[in-house]
């Protein structure tokens, strides 16, 4: 029992725990901290902003948005590959939430789900696959106008994998698919590409050659140093360009004083200016809620206030 709980010891102290961490390594840029969220805090397609674009969870995509803003010269990078090291890490409802906020920034957003494998971004906006990449890529007389499709968010479309392909790794490395991306990019002010696993398949490699920003995200309780490791090893390969990572699922108990002091401070200060301020709509937030929203606001400043508070003193010593 005792050589179990060491060797579950020793697999949890060599997973990517905390930006820092990485940061010491690696130097790669902290794109965002996107927490443990519970299901009410998101619909069931784990789209934050359908459940209130005023929540923390929204928030943290909104911030991570901004932070690639910032790392990408004006000009300079419009298309960007997401992915991960393994499987079940949280890319794809990455990329549709990131997707969502730049949408939602004013800008004209085309999303691709370029997974040809195990496709599931079509779901996630409730969209059909049944012409996509796949068909532009295996059929010259298909468009992209005709594999372009608009979502119910104003300025997004998706592009949906399409049928699954006997070859996705030739189609995904072909000139068609460079042409591909080079026709969104005209239509779009940016392309975001949800690619599979760098680990998992040959896909993301070859596609990451062609793509000029790569952006990782990590489970933060799963991705392991050394996949992490293997995966910088793959991009440096393919000659890819790593912007940064988002750091998903991440346990906020993890971070040190001042990743968890500014974190709670500013969401504490979000809270105070949503239900003392106004809402969306410019209406009081405490009438426009109801009596309800007094009690919560009541319990989101005690909380979040004792928790800034408390860092607050840890930083100061």
């Amino acid at each position: 029992m005792s050589a179990l709980l060491a060797l579950l010891l020793a697999y949890s102290q060599n997973t990517v725990q905390t930006p820092d961490r990485v940061e010491r390594r690696y130097g790669l840029t902290n794109l965002g901290l996107v927490p443990h969220w519970r299901s009410s805090e998101a619909d069931a397609r784990g789209l934050s902003f359908w459940s209130s674009r005023r929540s923390h969870l929204a928030e943290a995509f909104r911030m991570a948005r901004t932070n690639l803003q910032f790392v990408m010269a004006p000009g300079e990078i419009h298309t960007l590959m997401v992915t991960s090291p393994g499987p079940r890490e949280g890319k794809t409802t990455v990329t549709a939430n990131l997707a969502i906020a730049l949408a939602q920034d004013g800008k004209r957003v085309t999303v691709v789900d370029a997974d040809l494998r195990r496709p599931s971004l079509h779901k996630t906006f409730g969209l059909e696959r049944t012409k996509g990449l796949s068909t532009y890529l295996a059929d010259l007389a298909v468009a992209a106008s005709q594999v372009v499709q608009p979502t119910e968010i104003e300025g997004l479309s998706l592009v949906a994998s399409g049928p699954t392909p006997p070859n996705p790794v030739e189609l995904l490395g072909s000139s068609r698919m460079q042409r591909l991306v080079e026709e969104l990019r005209q239509e779009a002010d940016g392309v975001l590409i949800d690619s599979p696993p760098l680990l998992a398949v040959a896909d993301s490699v070859v596609l990451a050659s062609q793509i000029p920003g790569v952006v990782l995200v990590v489970d933060t309780s799963k991705t392991r140093m050394e996949a992490l490791a293997r995966s910088m090893e793959h991009l440096q390969r393919a000659g890819a360009r790593p912007l940064g990572i988002i750091y998903n699922k991440l346990k906020l108990g993890r971070l040190h004083y001042g990743y968890s002091y500014y974190y709670y401070s500013y969401y504490y200060y979000y809270g105070r200016n949503y239900y003392y301020g106004g809402d969306e709509d410019g209406r009081d937030g405490a009438k426009a809620n109801g009596d309800g929203a007094v009690s919560r606001r009541r319990r989101t400043d005690g909380w979040l206030g004792k928790v800034a508070s408390r860092l607050a003193r840890r930083g100061e010593r």
